[in-house]
């Protein structure tokens, strides 16, 4: 790795994220727009119990993995480089007891809680059905080994057929016009056979060592403990605005925040995929003595290259926010507009914050992760409290902004995190310059989505470029790409 220089990382950062974030559009945003279709099967009112029970699932996950998983693609990436494979089995060994001990007390606790909190009785069997599905719920614990080991492949290739699958079953009950409570067996059943694709193909590469190693459980224990604390918060935070909304308007509230959110949350599939994939390379470069200098480049051109996208994605889709919730939903979700548009100014500050919370892990002060979760939980909480029974889903979502916004804030005014904020305020200026003025271009054209979109994009890259926000060196290195020359043997799959 010390010899890689900044083209070749940037081939074999492109070659893994071609992977992952391939299989994440195909599989993820395919069920979103099955999602969509579900909306307006069911209706707002079904929808939003869909989306509770959904809500408290995608809570307790948190619970159950542990905040293992980041932690053992970190340990794996280093070890990888000291070619130890039985570390590697231990360490994957010790990890699944791990993921399986908090699993099955996740499953309890949660089980019995879905019987503590009214909003949650009624649907408490949905609950208890999808709760099933934690026994199953394998995929970040193994992408945690192929992202170390680079080889994403076949694991894109399992999401993508999984999510095939899953969107041609849900497509199936709605012609059959199923019940709610058929939709939820099935997302149940349907994460057995990934799992055991998962387990199938890692053995090619990483064999599992069962015996319990108590100090090495100490010691990924200790390490991911902050993580699995900062996981919960960012769970919490995500979904408890739909349980305050449940509280003080009813389901039907709640289908229609969740039309926006559903919308909202495929757009973070980029900067989840480009930050688990840039992770390994980052630990790496972090942990050669000679390369920090690389590493300080590096970490830039990841949050460069993040904003690039997320300033005209914000300004791009406020814009157009009535156009694009009137394409996809019926008439009575039509209110999520405002909602949607206000989510959208989050996915700014979520696209830094993603990456930065990788960095962390990178260089082992995961503790910054949780105390900005933490805090932003409290700001959730605290405006959700205070908006939503004023204003509704526009509180919500505004609530859900300001929680967002919180992290980059905070590590402005912290040492060990300054330099990272500053870099996120730094490399943003072009693309928000640029987006701003595509903004103003494209007003007139509003009403005219299709039109808006096609020209927006040829002109921010024109005016991105015009102010310094694309390089000559960026364009060099973009053409270099185009060549095909053999990797490092390390990449090859």
């Amino acid at each position: 790795m010390e010899q890689l220089g900044k083209r070749e990382t940037l081939k074999l950062t492109l070659k893994n994220f071609s992977y992952r974030f391939s299989a994440d559009v195909f599989s993820r945003l395919l069920l979103g727009i099955v999602g969509i279709i579900l909306a307006n099967y069911l209706g707002a009112e079904e929808n939003g119990r869909y989306n509770l029970v959904y809500s408290y699932f995608f809570i307790v996950v948190a619970f159950s993995e542990a905040g293992l998983f980041p932690i053992l693609m970190r340990e794996l990436s280093t070890k990888a480089s000291e070619q130890n494979p039985e570390l590697e089995s231990a360490l994957m060994g010790n990890a699944l007891v791990l993921k399986l001990f908090f699993t099955t007390i996740t499953f309890c606790i949660a089980a019995v809680l879905a019987l503590l909190f009214p909003s949650l009785v009624e649907v408490k069997k949905l609950i208890w059905i999808a709760l099933f599905a934690l026994y199953f719920h394998w995929e970040n614990f193994f992408s945690a080994a192929f992202e170390a080991k680079l080889r994403l492949k076949f694991p894109a290739l399992i999401q993508s057929g999984m999510g095939l699958l899953t969107a041609m079953a849900i497509i199936v009950l709605i012609f059959l016009k199923a019940q709610l409570m058929l939709f939820i067996v099935i997302r149940t059943i349907l994460a057995i056979p990934e799992t055991m694709l998962y387990v199938l193909y890692i053995k090619r590469f990483i064999s599992f060592r069962f015996k319990p190693s108590p100090q090495l459980m100490v010691y990924l224990l200790r390490e991911s403990l902050p993580l699995l604390a900062s996981n919960i918060c960012i769970a919490i935070h995500l979904r408890v605005d739909q349980f305050f909304l449940n509280f003080y308007y009813g389901k039907t509230a709640v289908g229609v925040y969740a039309a926006a959110v559903n919308l909202i949350e495929p757009l973070w599939l980029l900067p989840v995929a480009f930050a688990n994939v840039t992770a390994p390379l980052l630990a790496r470069v972090f942990i050669s003595t000679d390369a920090l200098h690389r590493y300080e480049r590096f970490y830039k051109d990841c949050f460069r290259l993040l904003n690039m996208v997320s300033w005209p994605m914000a300004l791009g889709g406020t814009l157009l926010s009535s156009s694009i919730i009137g394409l996809f939903y019926r008439p009575e979700f039509m209110e999520a507009d405002l909602p949607f548009s206000i989510l959208l100014w989050g996915t700014i500050f979520v696209y830094v914050g993603i990456l930065n919370a990788r960095l962390m892990i990178v260089i082992g002060k995961q503790e910054f992760d949780l105390l900005f979760t933490s805090s932003s939980l409290m700001v959730n909480i605290i405006f959700n409290f205070l908006l939503i029974p004023s204003y509704g889903i526009i509180g919500a979502a505004i609530a859900s902004l300001l929680t967002f916004a919180t992290g980059p804030v905070m590590g402005y005014f912290l040492k060990t995190t300054h330099d990272y904020s500053l870099t996120m305020l730094k490399t943003s200026a072009r693309p928000f310059g640029a987006a701003l003025l595509m903004f103003f271009a494209l007003f007139p054209l509003k009403d005219h989505p299709i039109m808006a979109v096609t020209l927006g994009m040829l002109l921010y890259f024109f005016l991105l470029r015009l102010l310094g926000g694309i390089s000559n060196e960026d364009v060099t290195l973009l053409k270099s790409l185009v060549q095909k020359e053999r990797l490092f043997d390390e990449t090859n799959d």
